[in-house]
């Protein structure tokens, strides 16, 4: 079955937990984009900041948006319990 959601992760590059979620993502063949929100300058981090606050008001990271264009979901962090959780959404 093809993945009908979309996937975007909004991360640190230097977040050792953002590296887990694209590992994550790598290791299951999903597919996702990949916001490293401390890489961008000016109108596009203040962009992706506004969004992650939106997303997620304590602004911690990773910030993973799961969607398509019924539904959506947001999950903050990487463990085991959100792996599950988002494995369970993506079926």
């Amino acid at each position: 079955m093809a993945q009908t959601k979309q996937i975007l992760i909004y991360g640190l590059s230097t977040c050792p937990y953002c590296r887990r979620a694209k590992e994550f993502m790598n290791n299951n063949n999903i597919s996702y984009t990949m916001v490293e929100v401390d890489l961008l300058v000016g109108a596009d981090k203040d962009a992706a900041v506004k969004k992650v606050a939106e997303l997620n008001p304590r602004l911690s990271f990773p910030t993973i948006k799961i969607y398509d264009d019924h539904s959506s979901e947001v999950y903050v962090g990487m463990d085991d319990v959100a792996q599950q959780a988002m494995l369970a959404v993506l079926k």
